[in-house]
């Protein structure tokens, strides 16, 4: 590890990784919205927007994320409350490149005023995307709530109007008082020789002039002594409670023992107001709790959806589970289990080159990076006394902000804030005190076919601390029909909330006392789960997920619990603009085969299936021959063999419950509309794509990375030059019997027509002539690093091994990927436009706001 300061202030650390094949390089630079005066607020999300859109050397705005395309490489940045941050994590050999391209965007932006003016109406458009999110929009009030004079009360990205006011000379004012190079780390992690490393840094950075830095604070906030409330309503389908606290700054002696008691409250299914408020009581269908902590504030929220039409019980249940922790001692299990959680987390993140170097960049900027390691130690250092006494600092009725975000025309209860903070105070009252408080070598890539018929694959990696587990079995929702649609997400929720052995609650303390959570996935044509562990504790929860596949007991008051969960994730859906616009494409353009049906089903159907029913359709789903297993880090395995194939021998064969249909794409137009008092339009553009077996998606995917993306042709014609839309991306919809090709776009209502033209026009150029060698060159080295950057982890490793087994890609899937990839011609991309983007045979789902 190198931390070099500069001699104009600037700082830089670096981590070499001699085995990974990529590298992150991350700008961090300490200014955000915190540092922003009332009149150019939003000023830091908008220079963030510019900073990539051209300089002297890169004049064209789309050049350095063409340019970083070209190398594979992965573009990024976010703005914060306290930071704004720019990334690019590429394969290793392209450093020089990626750092001088950093470089370069840091010290010689254009700000051209044209571009300006189209990137501050994407930051409204953003800001408008961000008006439909319920849960965002709210938490966001509640803050504005909560305080009364410090700027985390702002509405951070800024309103419309001041931020059209923003000038150039704003911005040039900006960056030049808060970019000063004693304000910046950079900060490098990856497969890099680090003092050839630093010497490129150096030679660049040092030549950066010292400038001074304008410091500009946000007013201090007054203490809150009285509880604070308001209710709001809007087109939602969810009431949504969120309770705030003012509490201590990140670098306050007491932030460690406050973060140990809010992952107590709610961080995981064994948490307290998960187990209490949700799972006994049933007052709302989630819940739980963060700590958002910055140099000078913070706040601890708890939010929930609430079934119960009554807020004031929820908040008292709230406000009970809160004096539980000041009165009753902590069982050592449950701090245990927050120790385990922080360790998980803590070698998770450094899985990842983007996430140590995050972690790094973070922690120099709060003084020293070596204080990644001591907020370790002192988190796990907290006592169940210290727990006690923050939770009766912070935790308090007065110091609470409740803000309610309900249905619009849904007549509930009504109750002013003293009558909420005196049902909260009698909770708390209720709650008797104890008479005593006590404290408390080589790649091992493995393919086996097991007597079962499940396939087991296995990749021994010695040096990794984290194991990846991967357990999928073909078929599930393929298999549904209009009448049990969610029956495979249901029971894959249920099997965890109960077993032959274990309760729901002991699954949950069980799992996240190993440090872990067990996953899962539900796919088109397949489904399961995931497991993502520390090695040393991999025996113990590969017991505890078989028992969850073999022996799932399906209570039936959990069955109910999870059909209310889940009915409420369906209404949540429905309040996610560009979720429900991909459900209402999929349900014409595969209209009468499963994979029609939305992921999670229908509330209607949902609302039908019977707990016999469900454990039934487990039962024949889990079928070892079915199935497809991969294990991947620091095991042995011939022992890892031999568990799984004992848990097949516990399922036993079962019959198949489905004939697969294959599915077929409409020839002509079909378009699924629906109006919502929004303020985008959410809109999915379905084009007939390639199945997971049709060598045709090589072509398609290079399409897509040439078509999307920053520097991509939509992306920089759409949203770039005419400004049409905040989103603007491609994906694709794979499965084993069909594809397709689908185009996102949230505009403002009165754009949507035209966005859908600009595309159609682009669409016609891929279809009409050949594009530039080096266009596809540079989309296919930018697919070729977003495959290598995806699978830095175990977990997504395990995963995409199984998935290439279960289309068929051969063990070494990923290898052949990135071979069909590599074979791709402009003449390629071009026959496969032709034959798939056609503007007169396409599907499109809508929801259609009503206000600009």
């Amino acid at each position: 590890m190198i931390k070099q300061v500069l001699d104009n202030g600037l700082t830089i650390l670096i981590e070499e990784l001699p085995d990974s094949p990529v590298v992150a390089v991350i700008t961090y630079v300490k200014t955000g919205y915190f540092d922003e005066i009332d009149r150019l607020s939003g000023i830091s999300h908008v220079f963030e927007h510019m900073f990539f859109k051209g300089t002297k050397r890169r004049p064209d705005p789309e050049a350095i994320a063409q340019e970083t395309k070209a190398l594979g490489g992965v573009l990024n940045a976010g703005t914060g409350y306290e930071s704004t941050s720019y990334y690019v994590v590429a394969p290793a050999e392209a450093f020089e490149t990626a750092l001088d391209i950093q470089f370069d965007a840091l010290t010689d932006p254009l700000l051209d005023p044209e571009e300006l003016a189209r990137e501050t109406e994407v930051v409204i458009q953003e800001a408008h995307q961000k008006l439909d999110s319920p849960w965002a929009y709210s938490v966001e009030k509640m803050f504005e709530l909560s305080f009364d004079k410090h700027r985390i009360r702002r509405w951070r990205i800024g309103y419309p109007d001041q931020l059209r006011a923003i000038t150039r000379e704003d911005v040039v004012n900006y960056y030049s008082e808060r970019y000063s190079p004693q304000n910046i780390v950079l900060c490098i992690v990856g497969g890099v020789e680090s003092g050839l490393a630093l010497q490129v840094a150096e030679r660049l950075y040092g030549a950066i002039p010292a400038r001074t830095l304008v410091e500009n604070p946000s007013p201090e906030e007054p203490e809150q002594v009285d509880m604070k409330y308001t209710r709001l309503s809007g087109d939602i389908n969810q009431r949504l409670l969120h309770i705030g606290f003012h509490a201590p700054a990140i670098t306050d002696s007491d932030f460690y023992a406050l973060s140990v008691a809010v992952d107590i409250l709610g961080d995981g299914r064994s948490s307290r107001l998960h187990q209490n408020i949700m799972e006994r009581q049933q007052l709302v269908s989630s819940i739980g709790a963060f700590y958002s902590s910055y140099a000078d504030a913070g706040i601890v929220t708890i939010t929930a959806e609430a079934l119960e039409r009554d807020g004031r019980k929820v908040v008292a249940s709230v406000f009970r589970e809160i004096e539980r922790l000041v009165a009753e001692p902590i069982h050592r299990d449950e701090l245990e289990k927050i120790k385990n959680t922080i360790e998980s987390d803590y070698f998770f993140d450094q899985e990842q080159v983007l996430g140590r170097a995050n972690r790094l960049a973070y922690f120099e900027a709060l003084g020293d990076y070596k204080k990644s390691d001591e907020f370790t130690e002192r988190l796990h250092a907290v006592t169940s006394d210290d727990i006690a006494r923050v939770a009766a600092k912070y935790l308090t009725v007065d110091r609470a902000t409740v803000l309610e975000y309900v249905p619009s025309g849904e007549e509930l209860p009504s109750y002013t804030k003293e009558e909420l903070a005196e049902a909260s105070k009698e909770a708390v009252q209720a709650v008797a005190a104890p008479s005593v408080v006590v404290g408390s070598s080589e790649d091992h890539l493995r393919r086996a076919v097991l007597p079962s018929g499940a396939v087991l694959i296995t990749q021994m990696e010695p040096t990794s601390s984290v194991v990846g587990v991967s357990i999928y079995f073909k078929g599930g929702r393929m298999c549904e029909n209009p009448d049990l649609a969610g029956i495979t997400e249901l029971a894959l929720r249920t099997s965890l909330k109960g077993t032959a052995r274990y309760s729901a609650e002991d699954i949950a303390r069980r799992v996240e006392f190993l440090g872990t959570a067990i996953g899962t996935s539900n796919r088109s044509d397949f489904f399961g789960y995931s497991l993502r562990i520390l090695s040393k504790n991999l025996d113990e929860g590969l017991q505890i997920l078989f028992d969850v596949i073999a022996e799932p007991s399906f209570p039936p008051d959990e069955i109910e619990k999870e059909r209310e969960a889940l009915k409420s994730d369906i209404r949540r859906l429905q309040d996610s603009s560009f979720s429900y616009a991909s459900d209402l494409l999929t349900e014409i353009a595969f209209k009468g085969h499963p994979y029609s049906l939305p992921d999670q089903g229908r509330e209607e159907t949902i609302s039908a299936l019977t707990r016999d029913q469900v454990a039934f359709w487990h039962s024949a789903i889990c079928s070892p021959d079915a199935a497809v297993v991969s294990i991947v880090g620091n095991i042995r395995v011939n022992e890892v063999t031999k568990a799984v194939d004992e848990l097949f021998a516990r399922l036993g064969k079962r019959p198949p419950v489905c004939v697969v249909m294959p599915a077929v794409f409409p020839q002509e137009i079909r378009e699924n509309v629906i109006e919502r008092d929004r303020a985008q339009t959410a809109a999915a553009l379905g084009f007939p794509g390639a199945a997971a077996d049709d060598p045709e998606r090589f072509a398609l995917d290079v399409a897509s990375a040439i078509s999307s993306g920053l520097g991509g042709r939509l992306f920089a014609e759409v949203r770039g030059r005419q400004g049409l839309a905040y989103t603007v991306s491609t994906g694709s919809h794979v499965a084993a019997s069909s594809g397709m090709f689908v185009i996102y776009t949230a505009t403002s209502p009165e754009n949507e027509v035209k966005a859908r033209e600009a595309i159609f026009a682009e669409l016609m150029k891929l279809r009409e002539e050949p594009a530039e060698v080096e266009e596809v060159e540079r989309a296919k080295s930018y697919l070729k690093g977003s495959r290598l950057i995806s699978l830095q982890t175990s977990a997504a490793r395990a995963g995409s091994l199984a998935v290439h087994e279960i289309y068929g890609h051969g063990l070494d899937g990923t290898k052949e990927y990135l071979e069909g990839i590599a074979r791709v011609t402009p003449q390629d991309v071009l026959n496969t436009a032709v034959r798939h983007l056609n503007p007169s045979r396409y599907c499109l789902g809508v929801v259609r706001g009503k206000s600009s």
